[in-house]
């Protein structure tokens, strides 16, 4: 594809597994934009990120009174979630600039793993020797 551009549209999946991403979807501002994008015939790739694993570095955590720390949530903790480090997308989107008409028209999810809030914190407790705990709404 010499001489030709592809353009990568980065976007959030959501701690659902495409819940940020679906809501997009039926918001009729992004529909119009993406089917224009699709009829227009420029070679184009989305490119679905989901929960880094630096938010844990950057979260602010509840301090409380027994010296645990709580990481709020507004998911279900019991969710398994997508998640990989910031850096896979640029790693990502260089495969799909390499070779773009592989990936042209795709889309393609940027996922290392998916794992459980408790099952997280518990390794950053045995890591850092501090106890961190689910905090957030009680959700359905």
């Amino acid at each position: 594809m010499a001489g030709k551009q592809t353009i990568v549209v980065i976007g959030a999946t959501g701690a659902q597994g495409g819940g940020v991403v679906d809501g997009l979807l039926k918001a009729n501002k992004f529909i119009v934009k993406g089917e224009h994008l699709r009829q227009s015939g420029v070679p184009h790739t989305l490119l679905l990120t989901c929960f880094f694993f630096e938010n844990f570095l950057k979260q602010p955590y509840l301090k409380y009174l027994d010296g645990s720390y709580g990481y709020m949530c507004n998911f279900k903790p019991d969710t398994a979630m997508p998640a990989h480090a910031v850096g896979d997308i640029g790693v990502t989107a260089a495969v799909i600039f390499s070779n773009p008409s592989k990936y042209v028209g795709k889309t393609v999810t940027v996922a290392c793993e998916r794992f459980k809030l408790p099952d997280a914190l518990k390794i950053m407790s045995e890591v850092t020797g501090k106890r961190f705990n689910v905090d957030g709404p009680d959700l359905p």
